[in-house]
């Protein structure tokens, strides 16, 4: 079943955080309760402190909690989220990516099942770095 982006955003209504692109990023993820993360990775779309979206051709199951395994561009360092797919949308038989997953992260507190306080330092340094310019 395809999903109208479009119609979705509008049902979700308007984003608590603005998401960014990191240019060169990707991701890597595994379901709960496996072991490793998957040898396959893919583009990261952009992200918030709220969810991300990732392209991919083998789309995790939406309702699925995975973590993801972020990979900075040019960086040596990784950093881990928790989230949960809450869609998967086809892009269309002809691209290199086929779908656009979404993900919802789970809350930043240093209790288990949320991500770590460490993440969340992590997103407001790229969200400087890569986010809209604002002015004052």
């Amino acid at each position: 079943m395809d999903i109208d982006l479009q119609a979705l955003g509008r049902k979700l209504g308007r984003r608590n955080h603005d998401r960014f692109n990191i240019p060169g990023a990707i991701v890597s993820w595994m379901f709960t309760g496996q072991k490793s993360f998957s040898d396959k990775t893919s583009p990261l779309s952009d992200i918030s402190r709220g969810g991300l979206s990732l392209l991919t051709n083998d789309p995790p199951t939406v309702g699925s909690d995975i973590t993801l395994r972020i990979f900075l561009p040019q960086k040596t360092r990784t950093f881990d989220l928790l989230g949960k797919v809450i869609y998967s949308a086809s892009r269309g038989p002809r691209l290199t990516y086929g779908y656009r997953i979404g993900v919802e992260l789970m809350p930043f507190a240093q209790t288990e099942g949320c991500n770590s306080l460490q993440s969340l330092n992590m997103i407001e340094a790229l969200e400087r770095t890569y986010g809209k310019r604002r002015k004052n």
